[in-house]
């Protein structure tokens, strides 16, 4: 018999929600998405069959886009927050968003990315969770998303989007975990009618689908939710 986390648990509500945005720089995204099309049909043209890993790599730019044009409507949400007097946790793929939320929040903000030693790493952690000053944790969704107790967040905002869904469950629960004592709230910024909300319904899908088969053990595996994201966006 399986018993998975919330089976063993008695852990406070985590609600999910997105929250869809105008895309404001439409020409930009679609001049993006328009070389990226090109690319494919200069591709068959060609006579050659681009891999999975391939059409990955092509939507880098399109994907840091959407981050950076997200932005001011991440920090805006953040402050909020803020405000409102809860603690706030902030993951991106991107090196730069990193960088760039750092820069806004400044002393009220610790962050742990790639480059963050072990030490510092567990710093920024007793920092956030016991500095009432310290109201924001920027988090690189990779090496942030493991192995952190961020209990003191109550507001967990992705910035952008990863292709695995094990690193999204794994980074949503860095505060729905043991020792949490408020409702947990998972907040999606998305822009409507793009790459986002497409590669969101898809890695949602296949995370309720891996959660119901396997419980709490997700598998990385990007390729074939990366293959559903390029079909679908071959649709649009």
């Amino acid at each position: 018999m399986r018993r998975t986390k919330n089976d063993s648990i008695d852990l406070p509500q985590k609600t999910i929600k997105p929250v869809y945005l105008p895309l404001e720089f439409s020409t930009t995204y679609n001049a993006y998405i328009a070389e990226y099309e090109a690319w494919i049909e200069e591709m068959e043209s060609a006579g050659e069959k681009p891999t999975i890993t391939d059409h990955l790599t092509k939507l880098i730019k399109v994907r840091q886009l959407l981050s950076y044009d997200k932005l001011p409507h991440t920090i805006e949400l953040a402050e909020e927050m803020i405000e409102n007097e809860e603690k706030v946790i902030i993951f991106t793929c991107f090196t730069n968003t990193v960088k760039e939320l750092v820069a806004h929040f400044g002393n009220k903000a610790v962050v742990v990315d790639g480059s963050t030693s072990k030490d510092k790493r567990q710093y920024a952690v007793d920092q956030f969770q016991n500095n009432d000053k310290v109201k924001v944790f920027i988090g690189n969704i990779v090496a942030a998303g493991v192995g952190l107790t961020l209990t003191e967040g109550t507001i967990v905002i992705f910035n952008d989007l990863d292709w695995t869904p094990a690193n999204h469950a794994q980074a949503e629960d860095r505060a729905h975990r043991i020792g949490q004592e408020n409702d947990v709230h998972i907040i999606y910024p998305l822009f409507d009618d793009t790459l986002d909300t497409i590669m969101f319904d898809t890695l949602r899908r296949k995370m309720k689908i891996i959660t119901q088969v396997m419980g709490d053990s997700m598998e990385k595996d990007d390729m074939s939710l990366g293959r559903e994201v390029i079909n679908g966006l071959m649709k649009t």
